[in-house]
């Protein structure tokens, strides 16, 4: 072959016939050589020269690229770090989606605590309002006391809901 029509068809055949680390090559067309065609094929005239002119850049890409300890590039590293982090992300959503039994029991004991009050006032308010009344006064007047007994729950269920 001469020197200005060398064409090869792969990287590995030019990794043998000119001595260059396959993962140069690699890197090289990773980097945009001109002289690495889409097809594989790889023209020496363009590569050459682009090869020595930027040998720095392609040592530099291989440095950031490395296989690490684990021996898998650093682009799969960041993805496994990346998915970990999104996985981590879901379960705190899962977390804020469920119930803690600490703040259910502490919102349950502060409901339970303004409805004895109310209904304590309710037994000295109450007993005087009902005296002399006919049955169906008394059940009218209970069903207000009923009504603001629950009316606490739903005001301190809303207030907790907003939270």
């Amino acid at each position: 072959m001469s020197k200005e029509t060398d064409v090869f068809t792969n990287r590995t055949a030019l990794s043998l016939a000119k001595n260059i680390p396959v993962e140069h090559i690699k890197a090289a067309k990773a980097l945009n050589c001109e002289g690495i065609r889409p097809n594989g094929r790889i023209y020496w005239s363009e590569f050459e020269p682009w090869y020595n002119e930027n040998l720095p850049s392609i040592q530099e890409y291989l440095e950031d690229n490395a296989p690490t300890q684990g021996g898998k590039g650093v682009w799969k590293e960041r993805k496994e770090r990346a998915l970990a982090l999104i996985a981590e992300i879901e379960l705190k959503d899962r977390e804020n989606k469920t119930l803690d039994k600490d703040k259910v029991t502490a919102f349950l004991k502060q409901i339970s605590g303004s409805q004895a009050i109310i209904l304590r006032n309710l037994a000295n308010e109450l007993a005087p309002k009902l005296l002399g009344k006919g049955l169906t006064e008394i059940n009218i007047i209970l069903d207000g006391a009923y009504d603001s007994v629950c009316a606490v729950f739903s005001k301190e269920l809303n207030k907790w809901q907003k939270k």
